[in-house]
């Protein structure tokens, strides 16, 4: 008996040891930007998403075990909130993608911005919403807090079909 007591705090030890190191990790995990025509990008996030990836499996571990319980509701915060920071960067990178692209056509061609006057319009605000959104990621560069801030992935999604709107 006493040796179950024994090896049930050690293995709720070993989750809350696990937690707190992904706890400290996100809480001080920024964003890196690079400029680009004027404009602030995200640097490459290879070695974030491999973490991302990483911290989010474990917590899936985690949340299946039995010794879970007094840690469930810090599990399933950051389970949460890292499912939600996956899909925000996922899309945030998309659209900055296709941003790129469409920002050489639609605003240094001439020729594109006379045959294309409604789409370079679309564009020339798309263009600002999406320079304010890095401008404002950078200043505030938290990536927990930059991808689950109220509305960000809604905002994402909306800029995401306005570009595939002047793709086309």
């Amino acid at each position: 008996e006493v040796s179950e007591l024994v090896s049930l705090a050690q293995k709720e030890d070993k989750i809350g040891n696990k937690l707190k190191t992904i706890e400290s990790f996100w809480s001080a995990e920024e964003f890196q930007f690079n400029e680009y025509k004027e404009a602030k990008i995200f640097a490459p996030m290879d070695e974030l998403v491999e973490t991302l990836e990483g911290h989010s499996m474990e917590l899936m571990g985690m949340s299946t075990q039995r010794f879970v319980e007094f840690f469930r509701k810090t599990v399933d915060y950051w389970t949460k909130a890292l499912r939600t920071v996956d899909s925000v960067i996922v899309l945030w990178v998309k659209v900055q993608k296709k941003w790129q692209q469409l920002e050489s056509i639609f605003l240094s061609s001439e020729d594109i911005r006379a045959q294309l006057p409604e789409d370079t319009k679309r564009f020339e605000q798309l263009d600002q919403d999406f320079r304010d959104l890095m401008r404002s990621a950078a200043e505030s560069p938290e990536v927990v807090e930059c991808c689950t801030f109220e509305g960000r992935e809604e905002q994402l999604k909306i800029m995401n079909e306005s570009i595939d709107s002047c793709q086309k």
